[in-house]
Formats: structure tokens, C-alpha cells, sequence
């Protein structure tokens, strides 16, 4: 058959065939371990077969679990999921469920195998039990790709499996941090340190950590004391760089209104990185932005070939921060982005905000997530509700009173 290629290594032989183009570069799909020349290129002409026919360019052939996810997760993702959606996919296919599952071919995988795995993942790999939800949901997605259209398997064994409720769920403490919190934070990272510009943006909007760090001078109006939140930084494996992207959802593209006091400190750090460029001179980064939205750093020579890049927070040397740096520098002070994001979302409730001016701050999709994940039963709102409560009971008495 035309396309197939067979080739021997070592005392087996392997076959291989181009599957087209995946972002610009040649896709080979190719598998050995095979006795014969016969073997292989029979194996080969099954697999192209198969691939032509809307699989992802494995045999039907004692699939392994981790061959397929590679594939799928590289290959069929991108193409429907945003660029941090095919990262999470990632992350938790190769922490964990590669390292259970993928050692076992998708035709021998069974419902009671899986139902082991999901009822152990939290205490094999200490996850909450939404991220084991979540886990077992990648497991389903792609295994119901497994069944059609790639028609791997007939039935998906993990379809109806779920993370026991019995299970016992790893709580996740959300953190408040108070006033002299925060202001012990600026003090350890004081202006011009990379920490310092993120936290209080964190600090003063609820802004995500993509959000922040993808937040370019032009999106400030000075003037009408605004923010408007277009684009994200956001780390794309498939491609190895960072990008802009659009934010979380089309609600999280918003412009809020910020305090007097985040406008100062931004209007003092930019006059102070307008300056670094002088002072650090030849060893001062410039950040540019590609055609295809890649975040590129360089010297000022650069500047005739790609638009610079105004990002509002960098390094004192000028190159922008990376969000996994900045999450690990806040991990060293035992916070994380969301750390902040609660606690903004928190004073607002607490300081009686409408609960639909916080979602729209905030970006959320609709109004229930902000009451379901940040309107938690804390003191100073049982303060609230019981001085509401005494209120009324007050203006009852004085009615009857005056009906006497």
C-alpha cells in the first residue's frame, strides 16, 4: 500500500506513515517490535486504515492506555478545547492516570479496574476530591473518543464509574489574608521586586493569575480609573511557549472600576520600569508579541521585527513573569493566586457588595458560582445577619407599640 514504510531496528521491524500536518509540522505515525517484515507492514496498512477512517493513528491491535492518551491529548485536543484546557489534560494524564492505567491495552481495560483506580486516587496521589472528579472525567472524555469516532474499543468502561462520596475528601483551606497580612508581604517585597506589582493587583481586583500577568499598560485608563481584562498569559505545551490568549470565558473579558491607591502604585511602577530600561541598559529584556500571539523576549534590536510588548508586570530586568514562578514564590509564603481572589471576593460580601456586581468583577460565568464558592458562613456575616435579625425585631416591638 502506498504511504506504508517498513524498516528493520535491531531484530524487529517497525512500520511508520505520514498522518498530515499538525501545526505546521509533519506528523509520522510509526510502531515497531515486530518479527517480520510481513508482520509490520500488515500492522501498518491496519493502522492507516484506521487512521483514514477518522482514528488517531493507533492500531486496533492491544492499544496501550498511554499510547492513546498521548495521542489523543496531543493531537485531537488542540483541535476542540482551548490551549489551557489541553494543559490541565496534560498535567493529569501524566501525574495520574498514565501512571495507574497506562501500562494496560484499552481492550482488556474493565469497569472494575477502573473503579479501583478511581476509588484509591485520592490516597494514591493526595488529590482533592474535585481534582479526582476531574481526573476521572479526562479518563471518560477521552475513552468515549477511544469508542467513536476512533472505534478502538466497542463500549467505555468508565462511564458510569464516580469518586466514591464516602471517599474521604482532602480539604482545601481557603486562605484570608488580613490587612497586616498584606502589608507584611509589601514589605518583604517591596517595589521593583518581582512579587510586588502581581499582589497588589491580586490584592486590589481578584484578577486570575493569567489575567495579571497577561495585563498590558493599555489596558489602564488612567483617567476613568479602569482595568479592561482582554487577554491571559498562558503556557501551551503543544507549542513549548507562552502566549496571549483570550481570558477563562466570555464573561471574564470585563473592564472593573480600581482605587485610587492601585493607581498611584501603578502609575509609580511604570515610571520605575520606563527607568530599568535605562539603568540596566544593554542587559534590559524587551518582551514582544508574535503574529500568533507568542510572548517573545529579546534585546531592543528586536523591535523593528515584532511589536513590543507593554506587559505591566515584569521582572525589574524587564522579562515578563511566568505563572509558574510567580506561583511558586507565593507557595515559599504558603498563599496561592486564589489566596488573594477569595479575599477580595471576601471583603466585597462582607462589606455588603451586591453579589452580582462581585461576579462581574470577579469574571464569573454567572452569579450562582460567586455564592457557591466565596459566600461562605463566616463571622462577620453571622455578625450581619444577626444584627439584621435584632433590627427587625426592634421595628416589630415599635410597631406594636405604636398600635396600642
Amino acid at each position: 500500500m502506498a504511504g506504508i514504510r517498513t524498516r528493520k531496528r535491531g531484530k524487529t521491524w517497525s512500520y511508520s506513515f505520514e498522518a498530515g500536518n499538525i501545526n505546521g509540522k509533519r506528523k509520522v505515525i510509526e510502531k515497531g517490535g515486530f518479527a517480520s517484515q510481513d508482520d509490520a507492514f500488515d500492522a501498518g496498512v491496519e493502522a492507516y486504515s484506521a487512521w483514514k477512517h477518522g482514528c488517531i493513528g493507533v492500531t486496533a491491535k492491544k492499544t496501550l492506555l498511554s499510547d492513546f492518551f498521548d495521542q489523543w491529548v496531543h493531537t485531537i485536543c488542540p483541535t476542540r478545547v482551548r490551549d489551557s484546557t489541553v494543559y490541565l489534560y496534560d498535567t493529569m494524564v501524566r501525574n495520574h492516570i498514565t501512571p495507574h492505567l497506562g501500562h494496560i491495552a484499552l481492550q482488556d481495560l474493565t469497569p472494575l479496574t477502573i473503579d479501583q483506580w478511581a476509588s484509591n486516587l485520592m490516597q494514591t496521589d493526595n488529590l482533592s476530591y474535585s481534582s479526582a472528579k476531574t481526573t476521572l472525567a479526562i479518563l471518560q472524555a477521552g475513552l468515549k473518543y477511544a469508542v467513536y469516532p476512533a472505534g478502538i474499543i466497542r463500549s467505555n468502561p468508565a462511564q458510569y464509574i464516580s469518586i466514591p462520596a464516602k471517599a474521604a475528601q482532602k480539604v482545601i483551606k481557603r486562605t484570608i489574608i488580613s490587612p497586616e497580612r498584606f502589608d507584611a508581604l509589601l514589605e518583604t517585597y517591596p517595589p521593583g521586586t518581582m512579587l510586588y506589582t502581581p499582589i497588589l493587583l491580586f490584592y486590589h481586583t481578584g484578577m486570575r493569575i493569567g489575567e495579571t500577568l497577561g495585563l498590558r499598560w493599555s489596558n489602564i485608563d488612567f483617567q476613568s480609573e479602569t482595568i479592561t481584562i482582554d487577554h491571559q498569559l498562558v503556557y501551551v505545551p503543544r507549542l513549548h511557549g507562552y502566549y496571549l490568549r483570550p481570558p477563562k470565558t466570555a464573561t471574564s473579558s470585563r473592564t472593573i472600576r480600581i482605587d485610587g491607591q492601585l493607581l498611584a502604585e501603578l502609575a509609580a511602577w511604570r515610571i520605575m520600569q520606563a527607568c530599568n530600561a535605562t539603568i540596566f541598559e544593554d542587559s534590559f529584556t524587551y518582551n514582544y508579541l508574535d503574529s500568533d500571539g507568542r510572548v517573545l523576549c529579546g534585546s531592543q534590536h528586536l523591535q523593528g521585527r515584532y511589536p513590543e510588548l507593554d506587559l505591566v508586570c515584569t521582572y525589574e530586568a524587564g522579562k515578563f513573569i511566568r505563572p509558574s514562578r510567580l506561583s511558586h514564590m507565593l507557595q515559599l509564603e504558603g498563599l496561592n493566586s486564589h489566596s488573594f481572589r477569595h479575599t477580595h471576593a471576601t471583603t466585597l460580601i462582607e462589606n455588603g457588595a451586591p453579589a452580582k456586581g462581585i461576579a462581574s468583577r470577579l469574571g464569573h460565568a454567572s452569579v450562582n458560582i460567586t455564592e457557591q464558592v466565596y459566600m461562605h458562613n463566616t463571622a462577620t456575616l453571622q455578625d450581619r445577619t444577626e444584627q439584621v435579625f435584632e433590627a427587625t425585631l426592634r421595628r416589630q416591638k415599635d410597631d406594636d407599640v405604636d398600635k396600642m
